[in-house]
C-alpha cells in the first residue's frame, strides 16, 4: 500500500521528463521519495526504456510514447499517466 504513494512522486518525475523532452526544454528539479530514483526514471524516458516499472505505468508509458511519434501532445502526457496510476 505505502509503494502506491510513493509511485504518486515518480509519476509526477515522469510526467516532467517527458514534457520536457517533448518541448525541448531543460529538466525541471525532480522529487526525489518515490520507489525510484530519479536518475533511473530520467534514462528511462530518455531511452524510452519502462520495462522496470510496475506493468501498468510500463504499458501506459509504451502507448503514449507511439501515440506521441503520431502526434507531440504534451497535455496527453498528464491524462495518460494519471489514468494508469489511478487504475
Amino acid at each position: 500500500l505505502t509503494d502506491l504513494f510513493l509511485l504518486e512522486t515518480d509519476i509526477h518525475n515522469l510526467k516532467l521528463l517527458v514534457k520536457a523532452r517533448l518541448l525541448d526544454q531543460a529538466e525541471t528539479p525532480l522529487l526525489s521519495g518515490g520507489l525510484f530514483d530519479p536518475a533511473r526514471l530520467k534514462t528511462a524516458v530518455a531511452e524510452q526504456d519502462y520495462g522496470f516499472l510496475p506493468a501498468s505505468i510500463a504499458q501506459a508509458m509504451d502507448a503514449l510514447e507511439e501515440r506521441l511519434r503520431i502526434e507531440v501532445e504534451p497535455q496527453r502526457v498528464s491524462i495518460a499517466l494519471d489514468r494508469a496510476y489511478l487504475s
